[in-house]
């Protein structure tokens, strides 16, 4: 929606360098609703003063921040299939593309009637112009579903004992008795007039009737490939009719609900629990249960809603994995575990104060256009490299170390597959609620509930919210744990190459953590003496025992910080910053491991339009040697932006006095950043300090609009770091892209490296081919060995109107204690050869080369025969290949199965049917004595079908079939004949009886079966 927004201010305004205009777009309901985008600032003069004193941030693109305005919306889907030659199409204002002569859209509009212009575009530019009606209506309601139920009896002659066995539909299948079977399927949506919308979804599967709804709210077990492929290939890999699949519940279990009444909702599937915002109680896992969410309709003035209620149940089968990744200035990093479940990954960079171990800054990932991210390779490549030393964020001119204050960080949550020994959580559940007890006071509690084999975990807590304005505001919170969060936490400085553990080993731990903060904004006072950026008072105390325990910090040291700052901006030219910090670290059992308390002043003055410069004074007290000392240091700071290409800077600090037990700090730095042509880009600074020196020079070359190089180097002789850090990223033209990355690490007595490379090859318009390596390897100190990393990965992918291949192969090798390598291949393809015959299929493989050595094979090609001139024949085939050899299962298999199916209507009254199979199959089975048993099996199958429809409302089928084990020498044959009345449109019943035979080689196993059977089936 376009806003003619037309300002006019009687007062003159200043404009000049410095000034901006701080922009928020508020829109109201009738009902008092309001929406509030962030807060955007618009420089009048120029983009910034060309020293940035007062680090503006310019924001001329702003997004929505409060949403409490209640949405009438629909969903209109729009799809287009047979488009050939056409190359765009038009839905009113909005353009899209054509893929594969289809194209698919949605779009969000409010409830009513339209009549959409819609226009098609082909490739030579010539348009045509329709119109298409669309209906978005205030209530509606759609489902589709079957309820399938059977009862029957089966009388056995001959030996029964061979039928003894387990089966779906209860003991008294195969027994002389009656016995049940059934099965529910039913999906649905709808809407009551734009309040109220639900979706549902269930399928018992077949089973018995007193068990088809056990393990109902159970997760589905998944296969491997399961997890890394999509559903398209369900049964048959094609059905001819260029139908697609598409999913519109989000559930890896037999149930799917969700119910949402204006802001509040209540579902069953997967959910994220989405407990943010504090600072010791953050819960945020991707689970499969049940989650409801009550939020209110009234809101304070500051847009926060009044009442919100939000709980959680699961039973997971997946396990919390958290890995934190120090910059390494490259884009790849590994995660400590692979096979991670896809869409469970939460990727954000934090920025760590290092005198106060603080969160000073948080920045969330968006997969795609923040990096890509491999779930069985578990790989995240970042589309920009990530420092470890980042930029002075607070501007500080006084260090605590040559490298500086601020560390940036790689934050990776999610759920993954475990391995047999990983203990699983027995129940997760968690409850939190916040009030508003009017516009300024607001609590909240939390409640986090874990319960695992052995041990558990608990979380409670709760938080005190008082606002005086939007940007005033005070923040307290309390909170206590009991156990170990996670025990599958880990930090990495080498992008993933090797790991350390983070958290206690320490069982029945527990703790308590407690944060408070405060924020008062000048302006909020006066507006007219105070601008609203860079004027406020802050204040913080935070602690967290040794033994607290939460996902964002499992970390067994005690920490306790506090302090405050004064911002004041004196005038356009210069500011003033007092501030007081203190931190101290304990361990588990109480003895101090460090200590550092921070008093100063600092003050930044723009000389001239280039040149600035500041002045600081700190009085420090540090631990050093388990022993207290103190030190006051002055440092000053100079930045001269020499042109706009080129920037120059210098600081210095000198400690002037200390006391025994203080390590001198007296550091001086130089750095600059030069453009030296609008392609290259080079900066770098090297301090020299008396507790070591750091250096850290990089280079961004872009060759072209599509191509960067990159390469940097950073030493620490504090910490004993050397780093280089070289790679390249090119679109080199538009088919063809490639990365590539080195790392070369020296840390501690320890050398490593860590190489990879990319490409994505786009042979023609619908064709790519993709490829990437990555080698890590890292020497372990004091002869220890080494560890070692390797990833290939191989990919294609043809799209076009008649024809799909996608595949996928990849290689893994991890080497430390010992070796494991593990190699998987996907391959999906699709080709429609005429309007007739369709081929499809897949063909995956997974093999791991370790102890265990895990093997499976899982493969499908079909074809589909659908006649354009004849339309009563539809012929489907598909061929199939299974091997199993998981060493956690004792037994193994393997099978290949052919099978063809045809349907013929000769008139219409009668449809005949016919089905062939052979199935060839090897079973390994373990004894207790560890011996193994090979059972084949050659298994043909023969089946006819007919149908007689008498008038409309009556049908009669029959079905033989014959079953030839041919090793064995065993045959099968039966019989089936029923008679249906369609009651309803929606219903109809009927029965019938089954005739079986089976006999095998030796007549000792022989018997009969025959029985009747009564079945209801509705559908709507």
């Amino acid at each position: 929606m376009k806003i003619n927004w037309i300002f006019q201010k009687e007062d003159r305004l200043d404009f000049k360098t410095g000034k901006q205009l701080k922009v928020r777009l508020k829109v109201w309901d009738k009902f008092g609703n309001f929406d509030a985008t962030e807060v955007g600032y618009i420089d009048l003069v120029s983009r910034k003063p060309i020293v940035d004193l007062f680090d503006y941030e310019s924001k001329n693109e702003i997004f929505l921040q409060i949403q409490n305005i209640p949405l009438n919306t629909g969903m209109a889907r729009f799809t287009g299939d047979g488009l050939k030659d056409v190359e765009k199409v038009y839905i009113g204002d909005d353009e899209y593309d054509v893929d594969q002569d289809a194209f698919i859209a949605s779009k969000y509009m409010p409830s009513d009637k339209y009549n959409i212009p819609v226009k098609v575009v082909d490739k030579s530019g010539n348009e045509k112009e329709y119109s298409l009606k669309v209906t978005l209506p205030e209530t509606y309601y759609m489902a589709t579903g079957i309820a399938d139920f059977s009862i029957g009896r089966n009388y056995i002659s001959g030996n029964q004992e061979v039928l003894n066995v387990d089966n779906p539909f209860g003991p008294e299948y195969f027994a002389d008795n009656i016995y049940n079977e059934g099965r529910i399927a039913y999906y649905g949506r709808g809407k009551y007039k734009d309040k109220l919308r639900f979706v549902a979804h269930i399928d018992t599967k077949a089973n018995s009737v007193n068990e088809m709804f056990n393990d109902i709210l159970k997760r589905d077990k998944q296969t491997l490939f399961q997890r890394v492929e999509d559903t398209d290939y369900a049964y048959y890999p094609t059905y001819g009719d260029k139908s697609y699949i598409y999913r519109d519940v989000e559930t890896d279990g037999k149930i799917y609900l969700k119910l949402q009444y204006e802001k509040s909702s209540l579902m069953w599937g997967n959910y994220n629990t989405g407990f943010t915002g504090s600072k010791y109680m953050q819960y945020n896992r991707s689970l499969y249960g049940a989650k409801g969410n009550y939020t209110s309709n009234e809101t304070t003035k500051f847009g926060d809603n009044k009442n919100n209620l939000t709980a959680f149940a699961s039973e997971p089968d997946s396990l919390y994995g958290h890995d934190e990744f120090l910059g390494t200035g490259g884009s790849l990093y590994f995660l400590k575990n692979g096979d991670i479940l896809s869409g469970t990954e939460k990727v954000w960079i934090k920025v760590i104060n290092s005198n106060t171990s603080l969160t000073e800054k948080v920045i969330y990932l968006q997969e795609g256009k923040d990096y890509e991210f491999d779930p069985y390779q578990g790989r995240i490549i970042l589309n920009k490299p990530l420092n470890g030393v980042t930029s002075n964020i607070n501007e500080d001119i006084i260090q605590g170390s040559s490298s500086g204050n601020y560390y940036s960080y790689l934050i990776v949550d999610y759920e993954y597959i475990p391995t047999n020994s990983q203990n699983m959580n027995e129940k997760d559940y968690g409850l939190r609620g916040r009030t508003f007890i009017n516009d300024h006071i607001g609590v909240s509690g939390t409640y986090i509930k874990e319960n695992k084999e052995g041990k558990g975990y608990t979380l409670t807590g709760g938080e005190v919210i008082l606002k005086a304005t939007e940007n005033s505001y005070f923040k307290g919170e309390v909170s206590r744990s009991e156990g170990v969060q996670s025990d599958n936490s880990f930090l990495s400085f080498d992008g993933g190459l090797n790991f350390k553990k983070i958290g206690s080993d320490i069982e029945n731990i527990s703790g308590n953590a407690y944060s408070f903060s405060g924020v008062l904004n000048f302006a909020d006072l006066n507006p007219i003496v105070f601008s609203p950026y860079g004027n406020d008072v802050r204040a913080w105390y935070e602690k967290k025992e040794s033994g607290y325990s939460f996902a964002s910090d499992l970390g067994d040291k005690e920490l306790e910080t506090y302090g405050g700052e004064i911002n004041f901006r004196n005038s356009d030219r210069m500011k003033t910053k007092l501030k007081y910090e203190s931190m101290e670290k304990k361990d588990y059992f109480n003895s101090l491991i460090d200590k550092k308390e921070t008093a100063g002043i600092q003050l930044e003055y723009l000389i001239t339009e280039r040149i600035s410069a500041g002045l600081a004074f700190n009085h420090v007290k540090e631990l050093d040697q388990n022993e207290i000392g103190t030190g006051d240091l002055i440092g000053a700071r100079v930045e001269y932006e020499i042109d706009e290409n080129t920037t120059i800077y210098t600081e210095g600090q000198i400690t002037v006095s200390k006391s025994n037990n203080y390590e001198t700090n007296n550091i001086i730095t130089f750095g600059g950043e030069k453009s030296l042509t609008e392609k290259l880009t080079v900066n770098g600074k090297t301090s020299f300090g008396t507790r070591g020196n750091y250096t850290e020079v990089g280079a961004d070359y872009n060759l072209t609009d599509d191509y960067t190089v990159y390469l940097g180097y950073s030493m620490d002789g504090e910490e004993d770091i050397n780093k280089i850090t070289g790679g390249q990223r090119a679109r080199l033209n538009d088919k063809i892209n490639i990365y590539q990355e080195n790392q070369f690490v020296k840390e501690s007595g320890r050398n490593g490296v860590m190489q990879s490379y990319g490409a994505d090859y786009e042979i023609y318009e619908d064709v790519t081919f993709g490829a990437s390596f990555q080698l890590g390897k890292i020497e372990l100190p004091d002869n220890e060995g080494e560890s070692k990393r390797k990833a290939i990965s191989l990919y294609s992918r043809v799209e076009k109107a008649d024809f799909m291949l996608k595949n996928k192969i990849e290689y893994r090798e991890e080497k430390e204690d010992k070796k494991i390598r593990q190699y998987l291949t996907t391959n999906t393809f699709n080709y429609v050869y005429s309007d007739e015959y369709t081929f499809a299929g897949k063909v995956n493989f997974a093999f791991t080369d370790d102890i265990e050595n895990y093997k499976f094979i899982e493969s499908s090609i079909g074809l589909a025969y659908r006649p354009v001139e004849n339309d009563r024949l539809n012929f489907l085939s598909r061929y199939t290949v299974i091997l199993n050899e998981d060493p956690k299962d004792s037994d193994k298999s393997k099978a290949y199965i052919i099978e063809f199916e045809s349907i013929y209507s000769l008139t219409e009254r009668w449809d005949l049917g016919l089905k062939t199979a052979y199935r060839k199959e090897q079973d390994t089975y373990i004894r207790a004595s560890e011996n193994s048993v090979i059972i084949n099996n050659n298994i043909y199958l023969i089946g006819l079908k007919a149908n007689y429809t008498i008038l409309n409302d009556w049908d009669i089928y029959g079905q033989y079939h014959w079953l030839v084990d041919e090793k064995e020498s065993d045959v099968a044959s039966g019989a089936i004949v029923g008679i249906y009345k369609n009651i309803h449109r929606n219903l109809k019943f009927g029965g019938g009886y089954n005739f079986s035979v089976f006999s095998d080689n030796l007549g000792v196993d022989d018997y009969k079966a025959h029985g009747w059977f009564i079945n209801a089936i509705g559908r709507f």
